[in-house]
């Protein structure tokens, strides 16, 4: 009995951990975990605040990242990052991403971030300074065949960090794969995380 519930668990955790994969490889955002910095973004400040310099710094140290990720990305004030993606007109897709606030100098004052999917403007984020990433999600949909993945700091001090970004294509209601994306969207990695400890749980009681 206990190796026909090893056997069971192990499957479960290749087949969950196969499907966040392959949802995974559907991202249309180009390096949205900054494995590369900021290569396939786009730097600037589109306010001219600040004598129109913009920044970004790569990950500081303490920072609690997303589960399976190790780097981020933070934006000076009023700095903005952006990558255009190939869309289609109507369609509809999740975008998600992890973002915190950081400062060299702690604290727990809030401060602002906006991202936006073309001309989508999502509600205004505010972040704490806890250096622990908090998940976002919306659904969205494209107007056109090239859409503007954003992200900005509108104020001075300290900086937003951001990782994990992705635009994933919502399939059509009624298919298989939509009950999968739905299911999975959220907590992909984190379910498979804990697939693999209840199977070593299994294995070793």
């Amino acid at each position: 009995m206990k190796t026909k519930n090893t056997l069971t668990s192990s499957t479960l955790t290749i087949f969950v951990c196969l499907t966040a994969t392959a949802l995974h490889a559907q991202n249309l955002v180009a390096n949205g975990n900054f494995s590369l910095g900021y290569t396939d973004w786009i730097l600037y400040n589109p306010s001219g605040e600040n004598g129109g310099n913009a920044g970004a710094i790569s990950y500081p140290t303490g920072l609690q990242f997303p589960p399976d990720t190790e780097n981020a990305i933070g934006l000076a004030a009023y700095s903005a990052l952006y990558q255009d993606i190939t869309t289609l007109p109507g369609q509809s897709y999740y975008f998600s991403f992890y973002a915190t606030a950081y400062t060299s100098a702690g604290g727990t004052s809030p401060l602002s971030m906006i991202a936006s999917f073309g001309s989508t403007t999502l509600p205004e984020l505010t972040l704490y300074g806890s250096q622990t990433f908090q998940e976002y999600n919306y659904e969205v949909t494209a107007t056109s065949t090239s859409t503007m993945v954003q992200f900005s700091n509108p104020t001075a001090g300290r900086w937003p960090m951001f990782t994990d970004i992705s635009v994933i294509e919502v399939p059509e209601p009624g298919t298989l794969a939509f009950s999968v994306v739905s299911l999975l969207l959220v907590s992909g990695r984190l379910v498979c995380k804990q697939a693999r400890k209840t199977s070593k749980l299994l294995q070793n009681p």
